[in-house]
């Protein structure tokens, strides 16, 4: 059995839970809420739910000694959607303005933080064991 951090299977399970999560909140906004007719951003719902899918996977599948790697791609996924909500919130973003009352703002942005914040962790700490067991 491998041992450490990254092959802890409750965190992997967590970390991809988030990324599969926040993807799964930007295909329902592009294919139920009509984003998918925004000009720019339509596309790039898309795009973010399958990069949150292949990081979800990645967060899975990965060897230990390579998993930190997909759980800091959590990380900056969940920074990155986060800093783009909050950018259409408060000044738009590619012609698009968000609203408070969007559909699943909410969840969106709990979720979003929490990818950034237990993914960088995640990552901190297997990078740390791996460096340990060396």
């Amino acid at each position: 059995m491998i041992r450490g951090a990254g092959a802890d299977p409750v965190l992997r399970g967590v970390v991809a839970a988030l990324a599969g999560t926040i993807a799964g909140i930007h295909f329902d906004l592009w294919d139920s809420y009509g984003y998918r007719h925004i000009p720019h951003i339509g596309p790039l719902f898309l795009l973010d739910a399958a990069a949150g899918v292949v990081l979800a996977v990645a967060s899975l599948v990965l060897p230990a000694r390579f998993v930190a790697l997909a759980w800091l791609g959590v990380s900056g996924y969940g920074a990155a959607t986060l800093a783009a909500v909050l950018v259409s919130l408060w000044s738009g973003l590619l012609g698009f303005s968000e609203t408070t009352s969007a559909p699943l703002l909410a969840p969106a942005i709990a979720v979003e933080a929490a990818a950034f914040l237990i993914g960088a962790g995640a990552a901190l700490r297997a990078r740390h064991r791996t460096r340990l067991l060396s």
